[in-house]
């Protein structure tokens, strides 16, 4: 099974990511997608016919004035249901209404599969640990606690890769799969364009993650460098 997740940013950058549709949405099982408002999945299940599909609605910022929706796409051939949606904490400070997850139940052959689908607090930008943000991933691993058979929790969480937020679930027993495959970045040229003029710039590699229990088999993981959007697209094979 192939499960693929991308911060689609709006699909801003027009023929490439609707490229990326075509030439890997089509060819996964599961298709985790975040940014995304309602004209933009629209427009993906349109090209998306053999799956069903679900959108979870966000919350409008009127300072960007964008929807930070959630898309689920599913095979036909598989099913699922929409379980879950835990709204994060919001940072006194911050403020930040938007940054949510989804949970997700996906069966193959009657076994359940857990997702979790992460769109982590996007401030301080400077991705490290607050306590809004400790508590968010405190919030995913005590929902999951719950769910049994195998899990994936997976999204654009915000962190960089030394925060204890992200720890967090490397103690529970997730397997990271971008410390464990070594992954060198998962954002790109694009992401730093838009920043590098900011006071206190530096290029941050990190925002996205994947992380498995024990019972998913992973038979390969990557994270290709391509410019369909300012993040990188995850890419999991697995079996349970």
């Amino acid at each position: 099974m192939k499960i693929i997740f991308l911060n689609c940013w709006y699909g801003k950058v027009g023929k490439p990511f609707f490229d990326f549709v075509d030439d890997y949405l089509k060819d996964s099982d599961i298709c985790c997608l975040t940014e995304v408002n309602p004209e933009l999945h629209k427009k993906i299940g349109d090209k998306l016919t053999n799956f069903a599909n679900f959108y979870q609605d966000g919350i409008y910022d009127p300072r960007l004035e964008v929807n930070f929706g959630q898309s689920f796409f599913v095979k036909n051939d598989l099913n699922f249901k929409f379980i879950k949606k835990i709204s994060a904490p919001i940072d006194p400070v911050e403020k930040l209404p938007f940054a949510f997850t989804t949970t997700y139940e996906v069966t193959l052959d009657n076994k359940k599969i857990n997702i979790a689908l992460v769109h982590g607090m996007a401030l301080p930008g400077s991705k490290l640990d607050s306590l809004a943000r400790l508590k968010q991933s405190d919030q995913i691993i005590e929902y999951m606690k719950g769910a049994s058979g195998p899990q994936i929790v997976i999204g654009d969480f915000n962190l960089l890769p030394d925060t204890e937020s992200i720890k967090k679930f490397e103690v529970y027993g997730y397997q990271n799969l971008i410390e464990d495959f070594a992954i060198k970045s998962t954002r790109n040229r694009i992401a730093w364009e838009q920043f590098k003029n900011e006071p206190g710039f530096v290029k941050q590699h990190y925002a996205d993650y994947c992380f498995v229990s024990k019972d998913v088999k992973v038979k390969k993981f990557t994270v290709p460098n391509i410019e369909v959007s300012d993040h990188l697209p995850l890419i999991l094979e697995f079996e349970v």
